[in-house]
C-alpha cells in the first residue's frame, strides 16, 4: 500500500496560467505516482468561458489567488480575506465528489491566508480527517505585513482560530520556502511553521540542444538578466546599469518576453545602439535551461522589500545549473550565497552604480566563483528541488500514522 491513497492538489489559478504554477503541475504528476495513488488538482476556473480542463484537472474556484476582492483603502485586507475565504469553502462544499479520508492528502502549493482560512472554514463543515499541508512562498497581497495591529496580524490571528478549531478532525503542516517568511507567519499565527525545500524540478524538460546565445567573436563573458522583465525584478534598472557598466568586458544579454508597461522600449533603444542583444520570444522550458548555462554570469537587481522574504525561481535555476549571480542584500538570494548555499556577489546600496560595482568584481573572480558554484550545484540538485518537497511532506504523513 502506498502512504497516500489520494493527493488532492488545491491551486486557485487556471491550468494553463503558466510560470510557477503550471511547473508545479508538472513536477508533482510526475512524482507524486511514486508515493500516492492518484492525483487531483482543484483549479480556478477559465474567465473566458473555455472549456473545462481534462483529468487530473477540475475547475472549481471562482477568485484567481492573486486576485484582490476589495479596494477599500482601510478595510481591504479584511474585506478581501472575508470574501475570498467564504467564496473558497462555497467552492469546496459544492464538490460532492471531494471528500478527502485520512488515508488521502490536501496540498496548497501555494498557500495565502485566505485560501489557508477558506479551506479551515470547509474543514469545521465537513469534518474532513485528511492531513493537509500548506506551503507559503509569499505573502498575498505582497504588500501584507504582519507586524501586531496590523491588517496582516489580524487576519494570521483569525487563521489560526480556524486552524486550531479545525484540528480537532485533522492534522495540518504550514511551512514556507523561506526562513524569514516561516518567521513572520510563525509569529503572527503563534504555531511552528517549517520551512521545506524548493517546489522547483530541474530536469522536467531536456535542456535545448541549440544555444540561445549564438557564442560570438572575440569571445566574451556573458552578462545576463534572466526571467520575467518586471519592475520589482529590477527591470526599470537594466537600461542604467548597462550604461553604468559600459566599459566593462562583457556582453549584455535580457530575457524580455511579456515585459510590465514602459520596460521595453528603453531596452530596444540600447539594442539598436547595439549595447545589449534582447530575447523577446517566450522561451520553452528547455530553452530557458539552456540560457541559464549559456551565461556566465546571472544579474537579477530585485527589489529588497519584495525579496525579503521570497524566494527566485531563476535564482534557483542558476544555483543548479552552477552559474554565480549578482544579487543585492537583504534579500533571500543574498542569504543563499552568505550561507554558502550558491555563489555569487552581494551588492549594496540602490542605484546602477553598485550593481556595476559587483558585476566588475564577479567577472575579475570569475573563474574561482564558477567553480565554487558548480560544487554548491550539486548539493543544491539533491536538497532543493520539487522532489525533496514532496518527500518531506510524504515523511510527515507517515509519520502520523
Amino acid at each position: 500500500m502506498k502512504p497516500v491513497e489520494r493527493l488532492f492538489v488545491l491551486d486557485p489559478l487556471p491550468v494553463d496560467k503558466g510560470g510557477h504554477h503550471q511547473h508545479f503541475n508538472a513536477g508533482a504528476i510526475r512524482d507524486a505516482g511514486r508515493w500516492c495513488g492518484e492525483i487531483q488538482f482543484l483549479v480556478a476556473r477559465k474567465r473566458d468561458g473555455g472549456l473545462p480542463p481534462g483529468p487530473p484537472f477540475r475547475d472549481v474556484f471562482r477568485h484567481y489567488l492573486y486576485k484582490q476582492l476589495s479596494t477599500d483603502p482601510r478595510n481591504g485586507p479584511a474585506e478581501d480575506f472575508a470574501k475570498g475565504s467564504e467564496a473558497f469553502r462555497q467552492d469546496l462544499a459544492m464538490q460532492p465528489d471531494f471528500a478527502p479520508t485520512a488515508r488521502d492528502l490536501v496540498l496548497l502549493p501555494s498557500a495565502s491566508l485566505r485560501t489557508l482560512g477558506g479551506f479551515a472554514k470547509w474543514r469545521l463543515d465537513s469534518k474532513s480527517p485528511a492531513p493537509v499541508a500548506a506551503l507559503f512562498h509569499h505573502a498575498v497581497p505582497f504588500h501584507l505585513g504582519f507586524e501586531p495591529g496590523s491588517a496582516g496580524h489580524a487576519i494570521a490571528r483569525e487563521t489560526a482560530t480556524l486552524l486550531r478549531e479545525g484540528e480537532k478532525h485533522g492534522p495540518i503542516l504550514l511551512a514556507s520556502t523561506n526562513a524569514v517568511l516561516a518567521e513572520k507567519l510563525a509569529r503572527a499565527l503563534e504555531r511552528e511553521m517549517r520551512v521545506l525545500p524548493l517546489p522547483h524540478w530541474y530536469d522536467l524538460d531536456p535542456v535545448a540542444a541549440q544555444p540561445v546565445v549564438v557564442p560570438r567573436e572575440p569571445a566574451l563573458s556573458v552578462v545576463g538578466f534572466v526571467g520575467s522583465l518586471r519592475k520589482e525584478k529590477g527591470g526599470v534598472q537594466i537600461p542604467a546599469i548597462v550604461r553604468a557598466g559600459a566599459g566593462l568586458p562583457l556582453r549584455w544579454i535580457a530575457q524580455a518576453h511579456a515585459p510590465d508597461p514602459g520596460l521595453l522600449e528603453p531596452l530596444r533603444s540600447l539594442e539598436r545602439d547595439g549595447r545589449i542583444e534582447l530575447i523577446e520570444r517566450e522561451l520553452s522550458d528547455g530553452e530557458f535551461l539552456r540560457l541559464v548555462r549559456d551565461l556566465a554570469l546571472i544579474v537579477l537587481p530585485y527589489e529588497r522589500t519584495r525579496y525579503e522574504a521570497r524566494v527566485s525561481g531563476p535564482f534557483a535555476f542558476a544555483a543548479a545549473a552552477g552559474r554565480p549571480c549578482v544579487v543585492p542584500d537583504g534579500t533571500w538570494m543574498a542569504a543563499q550565497i552568505e550561507a554558502g548555499k550558491a555563489a555569487g556577489v552581494v551588492y549594496r546600496g540602490d542605484g546602477a552604480e553598485p550593481v556595476a560595482g559587483a558585476i566588475e568584481l564577479a567577472l575579475g573572480q570569475l573563474p574561482a566563483l564558477t567553480q565554487r558554484a558548480g560544487e554548491h550545484a550539486e548539493i543544491w540538485l539533491k536538497t532543493e528541488t520539487g522532489t525533496a518537497l514532496l518527500e518531506d511532506i510524504v515523511k510527515w504523513v507517515t509519520n502520523r500514522y
